[in-house]
């Protein structure tokens, strides 16, 4: 009999979620910087072992949330909590918040739960071996069989929900918008990440190479500029970085077309924030 479920990835901002859940499916799925409100969706990353799959979510970081769009993205991260299997709280292992940790298991209600403490390899053993939870890197792949091993046997007997080939929920178009993303929040400077997303406008592709045009929108026109940098040697750069990682996950020939337009205070409207997925 085949075993089945979800898991949900919560935590902070930067406390290694995305990472983790990479590294778990073996296959870079969500994208990944040092700023916070990296995530804003919730995506599913896929793993299939002989007779187990296990589904993450890969779930915004949590955080005081201000702004229409920062209380969008934490409110998605705690509608993950519903319907899944296993709530898998990540914790930066240096960070160690028991306080943090009750207030998600309360939220968790009678779900099963499981604390990882991410990071050990920026620490000494003797400073997290007496912490509670699984300790594990993402990063250096240290402690992820055995927690791979735990999520599997607490998986419930269930038929698989995706063929065993797929890794994500997320089309093409997307993941290929999150990736220019990912190069645009680390490449621009204070704010401004934030005050952006990416469209996919056309995705063709084939055997040899694929075609993406993509726009980069911002909320003011005072950051259009910002974006195509002087003589657009900005815009031509986060092209650059994503075409080379699109390339190399896709392996194939990418050739990237991007475009700058403005969309005035897009974090305030509902219907954008939906279309985002991030509603």
């Amino acid at each position: 009999m085949s075993k089945s479920g979800f898991i949900t990835i919560v935590g902070y901002p930067n406390s290694g979620k995305s990472t983790l859940m990479n590294a778990l499916v073996g296959q870079k799925i969500s994208i990944v910087t040092h700023k916070v409100q990296t995530t804003r969706r919730q995506i599913q990353g896929v793993l299939t072992e002989g007779n187990y799959q296990a589904i993450f979510i890969d779930t915004p970081g949590i955080f005081d949330p201000k702004k229409p769009l920062e209380k969008a993205i934490v409110d998605n991260a705690y509608k993950s909590f519903q319907g899944v299997d296993l709530v898998m709280l990540v914790m930066d292992a240096r960070k160690y918040d028991e306080a943090f940790v009750e207030k998600i298991k309360k939220a968790a209600k009678n779900t099963p739960f499981c604390l990882v403490l991410n990071k050990i390899d920026l620490m000494d053993q003797k400073d997290y071996e007496t912490l509670p939870g699984m300790k594990i890197s993402a990063k250096t792949g240290v402690g992820l069989d055995i927690l791979k091993q735990y999520i599997f046997e607490h998986l419930p007997e269930h038929p698989f929900m995706y063929d065993p080939e797929q890794i994500t929920n997320i089309n093409q178009k997307i993941w290929s918008a999150e990736i220019t993303r990912e190069k645009a929040m680390l490449l621009l400077q204070q704010e401004l990440p934030y005050e952006l997303y990416v469209e996919t406008e056309k995705f063709e592709e084939t055997d040899a190479k694929a075609d993406i045009h993509q726009t980069i929108v911002v909320s003011r026109d005072s950051l259009k500029g910002i974006v195509l940098g002087a003589k657009g040697m900005m815009i031509k750069k986060i092209g650059m970085e994503a075409r080379k990682d699109l390339s190399a996950q896709m392996n194939k020939k990418v050739n990237l077309f991007l475009f700058v337009k403005v969309r005035k205070d897009w974090q305030e409207k509902m219907l954008t924030l939906k279309s985002l997925g991030i509603l």
